[in-house]
């Protein structure tokens, strides 16, 4: 019997892979694509200083994917480059964090930075004779290579100081107008008024007094930048008691102090009763300043000796090199300190959080961001990119191991030592 002949199956048509739609527009576009995800992604690092559901502080991390727009195909990878570092906004939720990621990474990655947010906490030392408590703009002295364009600072949190957290951050904010550097515009978010109410205090041999602002500090930056440079200290209070408004010019006023000649040398001695009152003090503050123009930003290095009083350069010494082991050698339960030593890339936190304060950037209505601001979209879910599967699916292929959280550390730390 003659064999039946076999039938070839019909060859399967190999799908070819289609073109991103990313990268059929113009490249002019593509590049505000860039910016505009960038831009609304946060990188958060640190514990949070204010979370009451454990004594250990929680952490709250960057999402998993917040660079991955980064690994999408070579030419993305090209393209963007190292302009990311630019358009992210480096979140810091204390000081501590903030000296243990940028002391840590080269001095050219870190002049690349040009947003950063960071709560006003002092880092307090458990020196010999005391414990000392280090405001920002004497924590930033550590970080010589900043160079940004806008650091927001997240003031109302006395927290483990003596004292109403109005006078805390007046002081800082205070430090950081006469003698702080590294950055052309501040903006200083207090939730509250009372950094404009509080009456005089006396603590540790030290006298803290408000006074008439904006005035005196737009006097201190004035000299400091010149007559004519254009520097400028403004004042805004929101307009009600939601917090988040005084972020929006149309819900904000300006503020200014009205002191009779006659009243001016007793300023500050009581409070402010007018600002004391409930629906007057739940109003938040935000303080703009701006650096002169052509004023050199760059922190200049002072001639030491430093006052190990205020001065956290004072502990570099042939012991202490390094703000690692500064911390280390001065941190009552150092042993615990790794526990938050991370990158982190992975938010498990999902309640309410007070991200109003502190992005220098306008609101976006992005429903892939999520509670903090970051870029929460994931690898099958681009749609606000308009990519197709293929390219992704291919960024899979191409990435054997799987994407954990170890990894995702690694790769961001690598990155920020090696963009080119």
């Amino acid at each position: 019997m003659p064999r039946k002949k076999k039938t070839k199956a019909p060859a399967r048509s190999v799908r070819q892979p289609s073109c991103s739609r990313l990268l059929q527009v113009p490249r002019e576009i593509r590049d505000n694509i860039y910016s505009w995800v960038f831009t609304s992604t946060r990188l958060t690092y640190g514990e949070d200083p204010d979370d009451p559901r454990s004594i250990k502080r929680a952490k709250k991390k960057s999402r998993l994917h917040s660079l991955s727009l980064l690994y999408t195909c070579q030419q993305v990878h090209r393209e963007i480059g190292s302009q990311w570092i630019g358009w992210v906004l480096f979140n810091f939720q204390t000081g501590e964090a903030l000296l243990d990621i940028l002391t840590e990474f080269p001095e050219q990655r870190v002049a690349a930075i040009r947003h950063l947010r960071v709560n006003s906490r002092p880092v307090m030392l458990s020196l010999p004779h005391d414990d000392v408590y280090y405001r920002l703009a004497w924590i930033l002295k550590l970080v010589p290579q900043l160079r940004l364009d806008t650091l927001t600072v997240i003031g109302g949190d006395a927290g483990m100081l003596k004292g109403p957290s109005g006078m805390v951050d007046y002081q800082i904010l205070d430090e950081l107008v006469s003698c702080g550097s590294g950055w052309k515009e501040l903006h200083y978010i207090t939730p509250t008024s009372s950094i404009l109410s509080f009456a005089k205090t006396t603590q540790f041999g030290k006298t803290y007094i408000r006074k008439p602002q904006p005035e005196v500090w737009q006097s201190t930056l004035t000299n400091r930048d010149g007559p004519n440079s254009g520097a400028t200290v403004t004042i805004f209070r929101s307009q009600s008691r939601i917090r988040e408004s005084v972020r929006q010019p149309g819900a904000r006023e300006l503020y200014q102090s009205i002191v009779p000649p006659e009243e001016y040398t007793d300023f500050g001695e009581v409070e402010d009763t007018f600002l004391c009152k409930d629906d007057q003090d739940a109003r938040a503050v935000l303080v703009v300043v701006k650096r002169g123009r052509n004023t050199n930003v760059v922190q200049e290095n002072g001639e030491p000796p430093y006052d190990e009083n205020y001065d956290l350069r004072a502990l570099v010494t042939d012991e202490y090199p390094t703000w690692t082991s500064i911390r280390s050698g001065y941190t009552e339960g150092a042993s615990d300190y790794d526990e938050y030593n991370d990158y982190g890339y992975h938010d498990d936190d999902d309640d309410d959080d007070d991200d109003y304060i502190g992005s220098s950037y306008p609101s976006v209505n992005n429903k892939h961001r999520d509670a903090y601001g970051n870029d929460a979209y994931q690898m099958k879910d681009v749609n606000m990119l308009d990519l197709d599967s293929d390219s992704w699916t291919h960024a899979d292929q191409n990435r054997p191991e799987p994407w954990t959280e170890e990894k995702a550390r690694a790769t961001f730390e690598r990155m920020f030592r090696n963009f080119n």
